[in-house]
């Protein structure tokens, strides 16, 4: 179990520091650097399965260092911390699975973060609502928070939520990107983190690195999100170190035109807020609506508007999802390129470590 800590604010210090500035991390090995070797396919605490299409293809989440993948040794970026990640390669159709349970607290904040590299070797990606290799084309990635006690292929009603699933014309960026979600939902119950990957179009390098799952108890001042990762797209605009819908009104007022006291009129911050002050909201909301495009441009047409972009996180910093969180929140086809909610929400999960269900 691993304690992050940083130091208390003044406003804090009565209220948190007494129970300690400490985030616990609760998954095990998440770097991956206690491993059988390279080139095998065994993590301390993680369990991997490979099924192959028959008993001529190789193929596993293996031990990868460097810069080429495992088996086909294409070009791979090197691991993003440490010296090993969990990756994935093979010479034949199949499927893998890489797994760890987790049990999480009752009480207090809870975010999973990790890392994922993907190069797909066919033309494009296909995600039916299966994990089944027999179902072709099926040539996709998924990432989800499951129930230990559904079956370990299930993409039904044994996933809890899904963190990512590649679809068509999934952008692959060349490098590690940063995926998270917030884990609060399910505090008290023990979850399974799954990676999985089916390949039957072609190969398909799947890396995993810097899997992470924070946990920051009741009373204490600690950041539950990484820090690191999602570019300038930094959502926590009061420096709490959690995304909550104070953050979501400020951005919203500061694309509205609302400037100084008027971005946090009415708001009580908690005690472990580090940015209240007008200059530094003013900052922060600032660098949201800049840049070509900015990073606050969920829907993806170019700009950040308040009647859309910030009417989207609003809703989704209040869990509202689906049909429910775009409706009237995102411009319209001809102008924006993510109108789905599932494409504002990986928006959200990858660039701005957002963390929505």
């Amino acid at each position: 179990m691993r304690l992050i800590g940083r130091k208390c604010s003044i406003a804090a210090i009565v209220m948190s520091c007494a129970f300690g500035a400490y985030a616990v991390e609760l998954v095990v090995n998440g770097g991956f650097e206690s491993n059988g070797g390279v080139g095998g396919a065994t993590f301390s605490n993680w369990t991997v399965v490979r099924e192959n299409a028959d008993s001529g293809v190789t193929g596993n989440f293996f031990v990868q260092s460097g810069v080429r993948s495992p088996l086909a040794r294409l070009d791979v970026p090197v691991p993003p911390a440490g010296t090993f990640t969990a990756m994935t390669d093979q010479t034949g159709p199949g499927r893998t699975a890489l797994y760890q349970d987790i049990a999480l607290p009752a009480t207090g904040q809870m975010w999973l973060a990790m890392r994922l590299f993907v190069i797909n070797q066919s033309d494009d990606f296909a995600a039916p609502a299966t994990l089944d290799f027999t179902v072709a084309p099926n040539q996709q990635v998924r990432v989800d928070v499951m129930d230990p006690a559904a079956p370990l292929w299930d993409v039904d009603s044994g996933v809890l939520s899904n963190v990512l699933v590649t679809p068509q014309n999934y952008a692959q960026v060349g490098n590690f990107i940063p995926l998270s979600i917030n884990l609060a939902a399910f505090a008290g119950r023990t979850v399974r983190v799954r990676i999985a990957e089916v390949d039957n179009r072609h190969g398909l390098v799947v890396g995993v690195d810097r899997v992470s799952a924070t946990h920051v108890p009741v009373g204490t001042c600690a950041p539950v999100r990484p820090r690191d990762g999602g570019g300038a797209c930094n959502l926590d605009l009061d420096g709490d170190g959690l995304l909550t819908a104070n953050d979501a009104l400020i951005a919203t007022r500061y694309l509205l035109g609302f400037r100084d006291a008027a971005l946090a009129q009415g708001m009580a911050f908690n005690s472990c807020a580090t940015n209240t002050s007008a200059a530094g909201l003013n900052a922060a909301g600032a660098a949201l609506a800049a840049g070509a495009p900015p990073p606050l441009d969920i829907d993806g047409d170019g700009v950040a508007l308040g009647s859309t972009d910030g009417l989207l996180l609003v809703r989704s910093l209040l869990g509202v999802t689906g049909t429910a969180a775009t409706t009237g929140a995102v411009a319209s086809p001809g102008g924006a390129s993510r109108v789905t909610w599932a494409a504002a929400r990986n928006y959200l999960n990858s660039m701005c470590l957002a963390g929505v269900l």
